[in-house]
């Protein structure tokens, strides 16, 4: 799915292989293939992770206790905002993802 990925302060980097049925990002088949970026988060705790494609078409996804996130990326996206919460202050970081190479099928 996914190969060399680094997360910099800014941005992202690897290759993300294009797969078909893939079933973990959604059980719609029209959103079964593609390129896709998973990532494992931290936070402390208390706190409460979203992560959003910037120029995707969903919005934010709020992390669930596994902290797994999955998206599918298109060559058009800007980057990844994650927005974490704790105690009402948020902090927001967002990663380019210019770097990362799609390979198509």
């Amino acid at each position: 799915m996914q190969s060399g990925i680094i997360v910099n302060d800014n941005s992202i980097e690897g290759v993300l292989h294009y797969v078909t049925g893939y079933t973990g990002f959604s059980s719609n088949v029209d959103e079964q293939s593609g390129n896709f970026l998973v990532l494992k988060f931290q936070h402390s705790e208390g706190a409460t992770t979203t992560v959003e494609i910037i120029g995707g078409t969903s919005g934010p996804v709020a992390l669930d206790e596994d902290m797994i996130w999955v998206g599918q990326i298109e060559p058009s996206d800007q980057g990844i905002r994650v927005v974490t919460t704790l105690d009402g202050k948020s902090i927001t970081k967002v990663y380019s993802i210019d770097n990362l190479v799609l390979e198509t099928e």
